[in-house]
């Protein structure tokens, strides 16, 4: 962002100012939704109830009914529907390449996890390919960005920016929206619920100015 603007209390908005902004927006979007998709655990719902006003306005209420269904109902829809036998959630279920073997796939994935020290791990049970990951790994790249942002780190902004979008490129972007497709499409309340509000979620961080 090039201009500076003005706050809504008039105060003068600079392009620092801005850029940290769209980067920590990211960072609490794509946090929020990899932890809507990671096993539920009673922490993950304390941590859903954190973050909630944090997220943007215009993405918060479709947000709020999601952090009131009971921790019980998730954890049995989580198991129902995306649990062993239910939706494919994981990249190379929608990469006709990786059905020969995920090898490759996952190879090129961890790349991307390995140069930026990010631990997928940390995600238990999970595959690196998982849905729960991946959302985590660009909620990780934006708050990277915020940082560099917020210091000034110009040269390592432009090479988390540079990751982030390869990596919804090639990776997150183009199966993200199939799987939602079909998660809106089961009987699943909370989950018809989740992948609407994602889908907004997108939306509207596709129309963030480049920073």
């Amino acid at each position: 962002m090039d201009s500076p603007g003005a706050a809504g209390d008039g105060r003068e908005v600079t392009a620092h100012d801005a850029t940290l902004r769209v980067w920590l927006e990211r960072a609490v979007c794509w946090r929020f939704a990899s932890t809507i998709f990671r096993a539920p655990t009673p922490e993950g719902l304390a941590e859903l109830r954190m973050l909630l006003p944090m997220l943007p306005d215009d993405t918060r209420d479709c947000a709020a009914p999601l952090v009131d269904i009971p921790f019980d109902t998730w954890e049995g829809e989580f198991y129902r529907v995306l649990g062993p036998g239910g939706l494919p959630s994981c990249e190379s279920s929608f990469d006709r390449a990786a059905l020969a073997g995920r090898g490759p796939l996952l190879a090129a994935i961890g790349g991307f996890y390995q140069a930026f020290a990010y631990d997928p791990d940390a995600q238990e049970r999970e595959v690196p390919d998982n849905i729960a990951v991946e959302l985590d790994f660009v909620a990780y790249l934006s708050f990277k960005g915020a940082f560099a942002a917020d210091a000034g780190l110009q040269e390592e902004l432009d090479v988390t920016r540079q990751a982030y979008d390869a990596f919804l490129r090639d990776h997150l972007g183009f199966w993200i929206a199939p799987f939602l497709d079909s998660l809106a499409a089961t009987d699943s309340v909370p989950y018809r619920a989740a992948a609407a509000w994602l889908q907004h979620t997108i939306a509207r961080l596709a129309v963030i100015p480049p920073v």
